[in-house]
Parts: C-alpha cells; structure tokens; sequence
C-alpha cells in the first residue's frame, strides 16, 4: 500500500517497440543520411529522412470527425509502435538503402 502510485494500462496489451529498436532506426537513419549526403547535392538530414521513412512505410493513423465530417490522417509516432511495427519499419528501412544502393549493414549481424 505504500508503494506509491499504482498506473494501470486500459485496452489491449500490445508490446511496444524496444529502445534497441528504436536506437537501431534511428542509427540506420543517421548512417543512411551520411552516405545519402556524401553522393547526392540535395543534402538530407537523419531527422528528415526518418520522418520521410515513416511516411512511406510506417503506420499511418486515420481518424473520422463527426463535427467536419472529415477523415484525417497523421503519423503515429514510433514511440507507439509496437514491436512488429518497428520491424517492420527497420526492415524496409533496409530495402530501401539497399534500392538506393546506400551500403548499411543489416543490424542483426552486430
């Protein structure tokens, strides 16, 4: 009882993405910039190129608003991401450096 604040998590459990992970993407990231910058004149940084990964091969949100009757869409944020999600997004991260002919070694072999 006097352990303090007790936090329970309401819904479906899902394991979120670990801080490896995340320090992985953020990594291929840097490294895929580096080498994107050193053979290209439109120069990029490891910031937004991570934002363009995620919008082309990450989890995109939709949501219906009754008061416009609109449907938006945003971005979920990696640190949502469950493990799988990241996988993923790590692993097409990888196809595209591979496409892009952008030498990165595959994390899994570290």
């Amino acid at each position: 009882a006097d352990r303090g604040p007790q936090f329970v998590r309401h819904g479906d459990y899902r394991e979120s993405r670990s801080l490896s992970q995340n320090d992985c993407f953020r990594g291929l990231c840097r490294d895929a910039a580096e080498a994107w910058n050193a053979s290209h004149d439109d120069k990029t940084s490891a910031d937004a190129l991570a934002r363009d990964l995620k919008v082309e091969y990450g989890v995109i949100l939709t949501e219906w608003s009754p008061v416009s009757g609109k449907r938006s869409a945003r971005l979920k944020s990696t640190a949502d991401y469950t493990k799988a999600e990241m996988a993923s997004l790590i692993t097409a991260t990888l196809a595209w450096a591979f496409e892009q002919g952008i030498p990165l070694s595959d994390p899994r072999a570290t």
